[in-house]
This record gives structure tokens, C-alpha cells and sequence, in this order.
């Protein structure tokens, strides 16, 4: 289950990816070989794109294969998601930019045991008209660290997350939430010489307790008033307003309990 809505403060670590950036200059600068000025220029342009960004945590975030996703503007010209995912524990990163109104693309940190690296993957998202969305990927640089197959994996992973969590973003009953950097911190970490860390977003459900309220006393199961768990999902209107509707136990329990397993699904 995705857990796009953030109900207690948890750490970024975007700034571990600037330090890797940081590291890994040095070490090129140190090192003579042939792809070295072109992993230069990506990482600088990495680098200036990460901090200069809008960044946004949002925790776990698996969405089901039925997830039917649309194509959504970012919320900003230039975004970073950091997300979690709860079947191989993996930490991502995506710088993402808003290339056209119709196109966005995004670079990919991984965290693993050498640090919160850059992967060098290019994910692209299309709004092709008429056509619907189009996702590729591609290496940015000639440093190619994976195959065409893990390639297409990490891609639709990564990209079916960004879409959703952006369509998530648009709702109307969503809101910030605020997380400003450590001001006494930062500047402790600046006289130490490390990367500052950033401030960041996470998001909340405005009406809560009015959406709770009556999906768990106004609505039964389409199929079956059974009581069973109906988890978070994207409302959709006739008028086009899109709201986030929270996990809800709804149904009667004198006529039974459905047991289910459920993912994150848009109606």
C-alpha cells in the first residue's frame, strides 16, 4: 500500500545526494579517463537542478499495477520526490523537470551502500495527444551502468510512482506541509564544512475528518455492505475535481467481514 500522505515528520536525506555529487567531482578531478568531462557536465547539471528544486517526502510509495495514471503537470517547473519502497526497502531520489507543458523529465539517485548516488538514468513522461502518455529512459551520459531490461524496469518503477504522487499532488483537498531547513543545525554543518540540509514538503488531507466521516457513514461497498477496509484511492468528479480519499472501514458488520489485501487504485 502506498502511503502518499505523510502524518508524521520524517528526514530527507537530499543532502546526501549533494554530497555524493560533491565526492564524486573530487574523485573524477583526480582521475584521468575518458568519460570524465562528460560525467562532469551531467553532474554539475544535476547538482545545480537538486538544490535550486522545490523537494517534496513522501515515505513509502508502491503503486499497484492497476494504477491508472494520467499525465499531470509537476507542481512546480522544478521538483525533487524522495520516496521509499516497501518491497526492497530502496530509497529513491528524482530530480524532475518540467521540460514542456506536455513534457517532463527526471534523474535518479538510488541509496546504497556506497552512499545516495546518482544512477545516470533519464526518465522521460509524455503527454502525446490523443495518444495518451508516453514514458521512456535513457542513460544521459556514456557511463552505462545498466542493461536495456533493468533499464525498463527501474523506468516504469520509478515512473509510475512520479506520476502518481504528482496526479496525488493536484487534488484539491491536499496541502503542504512546511519542513524548514535547521537553522541552528545548518550552521554548525557549515562550519563543519558539510552540505546544509534542505527544507521540504510533505503532504496532508485538508477535510480529514469530513472525507472519513462519509465514507465510513454515508457510502457502502459497491458490490457488498459487508464490513471491510476500503484503502486511500483518487475521487473523480463529473465536473473534473480530482480529491484524495483516505483509508476507511465502511460496511455493515452484522452481515459479515471482507478480508482483503488492497493497494492504492484511482476510481
Amino acid at each position: 500500500m502506498a502511503v502518499p500522505i505523510e502524518k508524521e515528520r520524517m528526514k530527507m536525506i537530499a543532502h546526501k545526494a549533494v554530497e555524493m555529487i560533491d565526492f564524486t567531482m573530487d574523485w573524477l578531478g583526480s582521475h584521468d579517463f575518458n568519460k570524465r568531462e562528460d560525467a562532469q557536465k551531467y553532474l554539475i547539471g544535476l547538482r545545480n537542478g537538486l538544490t535550486k528544486s522545490v523537494k517534496f517526502f513522501f515515505g513509502q510509495a508502491n503503486f499497484p499495477r492497476n494504477f491508472k495514471a494520467s499525465y499531470t503537470p509537476l507542481p512546480f517547473d522544478l521538483c525533487y520526490y524522495e520516496m521509499q519502497y516497501s518491497d526492497d526497502k530502496a530509497l529513491i531520489g528524482v530530480v524532475l523537470k518540467q521540460e514542456t507543458k506536455d513534457s517532463i523529465i527526471g534523474d535518479v539517485f538510488q541509496r546504497n551502500e556506497a552512499g545516495f548516488e546518482p544512477q545516470y538514468i533519464r526518465i522521460r513522461i509524455r503527454n502525446v495527444p490523443e495518444l495518451g502518455m508516453e514514458i521512456s529512459c535513457m542513460q544521459p551520459t556514456s557511463i552505462e551502468l545498466y542493461n536495456r531490461d533493468e533499464l525498463d524496469k527501474k523506468m516504469w518503477t520509478i515512473a509510475k510512482s512520479v506520476i502518481g504522487l504528482t496526479q496525488i499532488m493536484a487534488c484539491s483537498n491536499i496541502e503542504y506541509v512546511e519542513h524548514p531547513e535547521p537553522i541552528k543545525l545548518n550552521k554548525k554543518r557549515n562550519k563543519q564544512k558539510k552540505q546544509p540540509l534542505f527544507s521540504y514538503k510533505t503532504l496532508q488531507i485538508s477535510n480529514l475528518n469530513k472525507i472519513s466521516s462519509k465514507s465510513t457513514h454515508g457510502e457502502s461497498d459497491r458490490n457488498s455492505p459487508r464490513l471491510h477496509l476500503r484503502r486511500g484511492h483518487i475521487r473523480r468528479y463529473q465536473t473534473g475535481k480530482t480529491t484524495w480519499v483516505n483509508s476507511c472501514v465502511v460496511g455493515n458488520k452484522k452481515e459479515g467481514v471482507i478480508k482483503k489485501d488492497y493497494e492504492v487504485i484511482t476510481e
